[in-house]
């Protein structure tokens, strides 16, 4: 089986008025098929950056990158692939019947009203799918995103900072849902936190990256093993 998410020698450089600002370099990863991966590093050290190649929104300079098996500027090569990125919203007058149903559109769902009230029941957000988004409180509204994002029943999910400005009892409601859609679906999900705990909770493999490089790739267990904690590997990979 391929993997789910493969960089090959990936390079991409940011410039800002013509001068370089960032880089990404020689990026070499692969990503097995179910997997559960947290992508660690400092602020400015790349995440986002390659989240966005990953997802069509940027085009590499050199190398290669392929998700389920294909390029992501290819015509229908992100149909089984979803997304949440930090603080993403949607228009706040538009209520969540209609976002969902916007992005069911989108991806061609199949029985489109069965499957939103499906991951509104799964989201708990069935008593507010006639509410616009503006009347929804902040962790409502993250439920809803990632509600959005599980639309197209994705084999690939990406999350940046899924838990991020979420209370401690929603966040940890949505860490086992992830972990369970993980288990019973094998659905591939990549994500980003700056949690240790969460990292410890949730992740299989950890991959950290800096300044554009990627510095390491461990399974959690052997990074335990090796630093004493995900904690303990975060600050010494940051220093």
């Amino acid at each position: 089986m391929p993997p789910a998410i493969e960089l090959m020698h990936l390079s991409k450089t940011i410039k800002h008025k013509g001068k370089e600002v960032f880089k990404l370099s020689d990026l070499n990863l692969q990503i097995k098929t179910g997997d559960f991966f947290a992508l660690l590093g400092p602020n400015g050290s790349g995440k986002t950056t390659l989240i966005s190649i990953l997802l069509g929104l940027m085009t590499p300079d050199d190398g290669k990158v392929k998700i389920l098996g294909k390029n992501p500027l290819d015509k229908n090569a992100l149909q089984e692939v979803n997304f949440l990125f930090t603080e993403q919203e949607e228009p706040w007058s538009l209520e969540v019947k209609d976002i969902l149903n916007f992005y069911a559109e989108v991806y061609l769902v199949k029985e489109k009203k069965k499957k939103i009230s499906e991951v509104a029941e799964l989201l708990n957000i069935q008593h507010k799918i006639n509410q616009p988004l503006y009347k929804l409180s902040s962790g409502e509204r993250t439920r809803v995103m990632i509600a959005r994002a599980l639309i197209n029943t994705p084999k690939v999910l990406i999350l940046d900072e899924p838990t991020h400005n979420l209370d401690y009892h929603t966040a940890d409601k949505l860490r086992t849902f992830l972990q369970e859609l993980n288990r019973k679906r094998k659905t591939t999900i990549l994500f980003t936190s700056h949690n240790p705990q969460e990292i410890e909770k949730i992740a299989k493999t950890v991959g950290f990256i800096k300044q554009g490089k990627l510095l390491e790739v461990l399974p959690l267990k052997k990074i335990k093993k090796k630093y004493k904690s995900i904690q303990q590997f975060i600050k010494r990979r940051s220093e």
